[in-house]
């Protein structure tokens, strides 16, 4: 009898020790699924954010093909935020501002109403390579593709080739020829009509981000070239070969403005609604040395 007892007695125990490691195991199990639970809450947001959000280049490309001229200041504020600086365009009531960020630097000139007349984009960030679509129906490639390759069309056309949509007039300018640094800006030949909405827009390559010169421009003045491409000299031609833009220019006329480009690179606006006409000049179309802190893109 008294076996049996103890026999029982020892059946019982091991049942709840059973029992207690299930019931730890339990406990485990559950503080496991908790912590998982709070894992996942937490990193799962930002893995989903990782492998579906848009990486920060293709956000700022896509921030910046939606700016152009012919919009107002008040609306490059709002997506890029205040100006870094801002100064008054030499004898006119127009205001040249300077928006730099981390890879890429903007600017605007804008008239009295502030309506932006003239924008430009440089981007010294080889991973940037951002893309305009021009009121031409082309598309500019920024540190993508060659000077001579960077125009693209919007529309298949066989008499598009690259070499007719790369046609621009040149305007080259090394550092010392009148500028802080070099400006070799190309200028589409595509002038201002009601077809493109009385815009120009320009591309090249502004010696801020890395200051090149190009050797033999022209015997006369080796500083600088300014002409169509046909007369360029082979140095120009292996420059715009092998070297990938980096900034663009879009112009607005404003319909009534006529447009021109100065011996220095800079841009000269013609009013010939009064008389004598009313001329504003010295408007950059690039950003360079003295525009953008010493350091921007080096």
């Amino acid at each position: 009898m008294v076996g049996r007892v103890q026999a029982r007695i020892a059946e019982i125990e091991r049942h709840e020790r059973s029992a207690r490691r299930h019931r730890r195991l339990a406990v485990a199990l559950g503080v496991a699924a908790l912590l998982v639970s709070i894992v996942a809450l937490l990193v799962g947001p930002a893995i989903s954010d990782y492998l579906t959000k848009p990486s920060t280049a293709s956000m700022t490309r896509t921030l910046l093909s939606d700016l152009r001229a012919g919009q107002t200041l008040k609306s490059f504020s709002a997506v890029l935020g205040e100006p870094t600086s801002e100064r008054p365009i030499t004898g006119s009531p127009w205001t040249f501002s300077v928006f730099v960020r981390d890879n890429y630097a903007v600017a605007t000139t804008s008239d009295a109403a502030g309506k932006v007349v003239v924008f430009s984009v440089l981007s010294c960030d080889p991973e940037l390579k951002p893309q305009f679509t021009t009121n031409s129906n082309t598309v500019v490639h920024l540190g993508d593709q060659s000077i001579s390759l960077a125009e693209t069309s919007q529309k298949p056309d066989a008499r598009a080739t690259p070499e007719v949509l790369n046609d621009r007039s040149l305007n080259y300018q090394n550092p010392g020829s009148g500028r802080q640094s070099s400006q070799f800006l190309e200028l589409t030949r595509d002038g201002p009509r009601s077809g493109n909405d009385n815009h120009l827009y320009g591309l090249g390559l502004s010696g801020q981000c890395n200051d090149e010169y190009i050797p033999d421009l022209t015997p006369d003045d080796p500083g600088k070239y300014i002409g169509g491409l046909p007369d360029a000299p082979a140095s120009v031609r292996e420059f715009r070969r092998t070297t990938a833009p980096n900034f663009y220019s879009d112009i607005d006329t404003q319909f009534y403005f006529e447009f021109s480009v100065d011996d220095h690179g800079y841009g000269v606006f013609t009013d010939h609604r009064s008389t004598p006409a009313s001329v504003i000049d010295g408007v950059p179309l690039s950003l360079h040395s003295g525009e953008v802190p010493f350091d921007f893109g080096k």
